[in-house]
């Protein structure tokens, strides 16, 4: 299934989250009208599972602020494999060139002097 930015943003959420109450999350996304669908459709996709307040949502049915969501391994790996800006990138791209830039005019300076 292709993830949507909206789901995707959601997924990031819940993942910084670990577990998160349908409550809370529908309070921090106010601004998406089809949150519920969009639980749903992850849930049917099995990248988020419910801990606990409902075994599964029926379709017609609305699903209860009560209701614990978490992370599944399919869904946080989908997060983690679309996270850039980690350590690694830091070192690599980051610390690395400047510490070779700095060697670099230290061995320029050593050796025109």
């Amino acid at each position: 299934m292709e993830i949507t930015k909206d789901e995707f943003r959601v997924l990031r959420y819940i993942y910084s989250k670990r577990t998160i109450s349908f409550e809370k999350l529908r309070e921090h996304f106010q601004k998406y009208s089809n949150i519920s669908e969009i639980i749903r459709n992850m849930l049917s996709d099995h990248y988020i599972t419910i801990i606990s307040g409902i075994d599964k949502p029926i379709l017609g049915d609305s699903i209860p602020n009560s209701c614990i969501l978490t992370m599944t391994r399919k869904g946080a790996s989908m997060v983690e494999g679309n996270q850039w800006f980690n350590g690694q990138f830091i070192l690599l791209q980051i610390v690395l060139p400047i510490v070779i830039a700095i060697i670099t005019t230290l061995i320029t300076i050593f050796l025109s002097a």
